[in-house]
């Protein structure tokens, strides 16, 4: 084969490869924004999750200390928010404090006998997160980049395993990609 087919036959591959990865690009999911809320903590301040852009990629977990899939799923996130700096990565767990199945005395007491004592607690109180995010199901575990963007979401429960991987990829993600 001459030079000159060579020359051929490789910008012929490559045109190839860039047209296959602009179509893998065009056909990703758009990117979705984490809706915005404010809520107030255990700790007693105010939190916007929105404070956090720019900042760190945040896992949002909603739960109730009623709920057994919630029950299940908690040791799983407290171990592997345990194992992360909150410069690195924020965990925001936000109670589905309802009034009527849920108060914060519960969440308090049902933390408190399980020895978790996540980051930050979230009171949702009038169900504004929840609804931004249309939950009809708890738990339901949220992982958002360092920009507010949606990377992934759970409607079910998320084990062990499968976080630690997913927040390593978030970690990845932000390092390499935000």
């Amino acid at each position: 084969m001459t030079n000159s087919r060579k020359r051929i036959l490789a910008a012929v591959v490559a045109a190839v490869i860039l047209a296959a990865a602009a179509a893998l690009y065009a056909l990703r999911p758009p990117a979705v924004q984490a809706a915005d809320f404010t809520l107030p903590a255990l700790s007693g301040e105010t939190v916007r999750l929105s404070d956090y852009e720019g900042e760190s990629p945040v896992v949002v977990t909603f739960w109730a200390s009623w709920c057994p899939d919630c029950r299940e799923e908690l040791p799983a996130v407290y171990q592997v928010a345990s194992e992360y700096d909150e410069a690195d990565v924020t965990f925001l767990m936000v109670n589905s404090t309802s009034g009527v199945k849920e108060s914060r005395e519960a969440a308090v007491a049902y933390l408190d006998r399980t020895g978790m004592d996540f980051q930050t607690v979230l009171f949702d109180e009038k169900g504004e997160a929840a609804e931004a995010y249309g939950l009809f199901f708890i738990p339901c575990t949220l992982l958002i980049d360092r920009n507010g963007t949606i990377i992934k979401r759970y409607d079910d429960i998320i084990t062990e395993a499968e976080l630690r991987r997913e927040v390593e990829s978030l970690l990845l993600r932000d390092r390499y990609f935000t």
